[in-house]
């Protein structure tokens, strides 16, 4: 993207898991995309900390509701392209949100192997009354 934050390229992975077309992206803000709902919190001023070089580089993590995916963790890696002609800034975008799940399960599974471990393991019953 340029530094009016107008996307100049797109790929097709992008265009596949956000479920956009290359017209509706192509030319236009960042955050036009999709009738404005890429209006993120935390990424005009992330990509304008970028652009000021007050850092050479930014990875954003935040947790946002897609229009065509729902709530998803997506984490914005931000870099600035050395070009001649103007200034270009990636913008790659990585989508957590399957990842995080899988990790949460894993502990869930890790927890419920111990309780199960310890209550088969344990050389005494345990037995709670009401009453």
């Amino acid at each position: 993207m340029n530094d009016k934050f107008k996307v100049k390229s797109v790929n097709a992975a992008f265009l596949k898991h956000f479920n956009c077309l290359q017209s509706e992206v192509l030319g236009k803000s960042v955050f036009e995309i999709q009738e404005k709902a890429w209006n993120i919190p935390g990424l005009k001023v992330s990509l304008k900390k970028v652009q000021q070089k007050e850092v050479s580089a930014i990875d954003l993590e935040v947790n946002f509701v897609f229009p065509t995916l729902g709530l998803r963790d997506i984490c914005f890696n931000i870099h600035p392209i050395d070009q001649a002609t103007e200034p270009l800034y990636l913008l790659a975008i990585d989508d957590l949100t399957d990842r995080k799940l899988n990790e949460r399960n894993q502990i869930l599974a890790k927890e419920r192997q111990t309780y199960y471990d310890f209550f088969i393991q344990t050389p005494a019953a345990i037995c709670f009354l009401k009453g």
